[in-house]
C-alpha cells in the first residue's frame, strides 16, 4: 500500500516488558534495605561506643567512691580523737600553767587536738569524668543519677561551706595560741603539724617555756577553742552522712553495672 507523502508514518511505541519494572523495583528495594541496614549498623556501633563509654565514666566513678571511703574513714577518725583533745584542752581553762604537769597538758592538748587538723579531699576524676564526656546523659536509672548528684553536691556546699568555717576559727586559734606560749621548741614559730614531737615535752621543764596568758587572752583562746570544737562535731556528722552516702552510692552502681564491691 502506497502512503502519500504528506501524511505522517505511524510507528508504535515500544513498551517496557514486566520483567523489566519488577527488576528496577528489585534493585530499588535492595539499595533501599543496603542502606537501611548500614543505618541499623551505625546505629548499633554508637550504642555499643556510649555503653562502653558509660561503662568506663562509671568504672572511674567506683574508683572515685571507693578512694573517698578511705580517707572519710581516716578523716572521721582523727576528728572523733581530736575533739577528746580539745575537750580536755577547755576543761584546763582554770588550771596554775606554771606547774609543769599542767604546762605539758597545756602543750599537748594544743598540738593534738587544737592544731592538729585535717580535711576531707573528694576524689572527683569520676564526677569530672561524667560531666565533661557527656556520659552522665546516658545514665537511664534516676535513682542512681539522684544518689550522685545529692553525693556531689553535699561535698561542694555543705561540706566545704563547714571546712569554712572552720578555717576562720582556726585562723583566729593560731595568733592566740602563739601570744601565750612558745613553740619554738619545736621546730618552728608555727605549730601546725608538729604534735611529732611531743614526746620531748615528757623529758623536762626546760622543754616546756613558760605560758604567759592574762584573763583577756585566757577568755580569748579558750572561747575559740570552744567554737572550734562546735565546728568540728558539725564537721564530723557532715563526712559521717557523706561516707554513708558513698556506701549507699557504691551499692547501688555495683548492681546497676554488675561491677564486683571491694
Amino acid at each position: 500500500m502506497n502512503v502519500p507523502e504528506n501524511q505522517p508514518e505511524f510507528r508504535p511505541t515500544p513498551t517496557r516488558s514486566r520483567s523489566g519494572w519488577e527488576a528496577s523495583i528489585k534493585e530499588f528495594l535492595m539499595l533501599f534495605f543496603a542502606v537501611f541496614c548500614g543505618f541499623l549498623a551505625e546505629n548499633y556501633r554508637e550504642k555499643l561506643g556510649d555503653g562502653e563509654a558509660e561503662q568506663q565514666s562509671m568504672r572511674l566513678l567506683v574508683k572515685s567512691l571507693e578512694s573517698d571511703t578511705v580517707q572519710l574513714a581516716k578523716t572521721i577518725s582523727l576528728y572523733n580523737k581530736r575533739g577528746l583533745q580539745i575537750d580536755s584542752f577547755i576543761n584546763i581553762r582554770d588550771r596554775d600553767f606554771s606547774k609543769l604537769e599542767n604546762r605539758r597538758l597545756f602543750y599537748k592538748y594544743t598540738l593534738m587536738g587544737l592544731l592538729n587538723t585535717r580535711y576531707f579531699n573528694c576524689n572527683q576524676s569520676g564526677f569530672d569524668q561524667l560531666k565533661y564526656s557527656g556520659t552522665i546523659r546516658q545514665v537511664q536509672n534516676s535513682q542512681l543519677l539522684e544518689r550522685i548528684g545529692n553525693y556531689y553536691n553535699a561535698y561542694q556546699t555543705e561540706i566545704l561551706a563547714q571546712e569554712n568555717d572552720y578555717r576562720l576559727w582556726y585562723e583566729k586559734t593560731m595568733p592566740a595560741v602563739m601570744q601565750v606560749a612558745d613553740f619554738s621548741i619545736f621546730g618552728g614559730s608555727k605549730p601546725g603539724w608538729i604534735s611529732v614531737f611531743f614526746p620531748k615535752m615528757t623529758l623536762g621543764e626546760a622543754y616546756l617555756p613558760e605560758i604567759k596568758m592574762d584573763s583577756q587572752q585566757k577568755r580569748t583562746l579558750f572561747g575559740y577553742a570552744a567554737n572550734i570544737q562546735i565546728a568540728d562535731e558539725g564537721y564530723a556528722q557532715l563526712l559521717e552522712t557523706q561516707k554513708n552516702r558513698a556506701d549507699t552510692l557504691l551499692n547501688l552502681l555495683n548492681k546497676e553495672y554488675g561491677f564486683k564491691g571491694k
